[in-house]
């Protein structure tokens, strides 16, 4: 039912992607009882590519952007940035704590994931295990995140947070979108739906169903359970 945005200018791995991508998941699932098989995650990379699109053969003009997706600003001057746009439903003024809340969490959830972590275990240390390489690029991370100040010469910040209440109307995968807060009796009104397009094996459908039978807010049922 939301959909959120993530501009980044930074390299960011596989393993990254789904980390930020199952955190931001369970964390809208927990602020807002929301069934996880709506919530939408897009990632956008920019890259430095120095015209490799743009680059015109037939003049000497200079006057391109740099990159071939988007060109970024702030406070007018041309800048690389990583930002995410967060598009829900109305709540209201009542809300403004739990946005807030959500600003916050998205911030920490970029400082865990984000940040460079470790690729390979070293030549000279053959004894670190799988375990062991996990709990240091924890470590790293959280002193990532400590240490983290959202400048805009830090390449790997998360510089932006926007939240906008932009979706007045919607469908996602074949059901109209209801009105903020009233997700539980949707759900009632098109659990029999729901549970049609399961047994027809939409997978997306059965571990919806999963989700509601064990309550919302929880977020997506692993997919070795189904």
């Amino acid at each position: 039912m939301p959909h959120y945005e993530i501009h980044h200018s930074c390299p960011l791995d596989k393993t990254q992607y789904q980390s930020l991508t199952t955190a931001i998941t369970n964390l809208h699932c927990r602020l807002f009882t929301a069934p996880s098989a709506f919530v939408n995650i897009t990632f956008h990379h920019t890259s430095n590519c120095k015209g490799r699109i743009w680059k015109r053969t037939d003049t000497k003009d200079n006057s391109y952007p740099d990159s071939d997706t988007q060109y970024m600003a702030v406070g007018g001057q041309k800048v690389w940035t990583n930002y995410i746009i967060g598009h829900l439903r109305p709540r209201g003024p009542d809300n403004r704590e739990k946005l807030n809340e959500l600003v916050q969490e998205i911030m920490r959830i970029w400082d865990m994931y984000a940040r460079p972590k470790l690729k390979s275990i070293h030549a000279h240390t053959p004894w670190v295990g799988p375990r062991r390489l996990e709990e240091r690029n924890e470590e790293i991370a959280r002193k990532a995140g400590a240490k983290a100040s959202n400048r805009l010469d830090d390449a790997r910040a998360l510089h932006n947070v926007f939240i906008m209440e932009d979706i007045a109307a919607g469908m996602e995968q074949g059901f109209v979108l209801p009105v903020a807060g009233q997700d539980g009796a949707w759900v009632e009104e098109n659990m029999e739906k729901f549970e049609q397009r399961a047994k027809d094996g939409d997978a997306s459908m059965k571990a919806l169903v999963e989700e509601i039978k064990g309550g919302l807010g929880k977020g997506p049922v692993e997919r070795s359970r189904l």
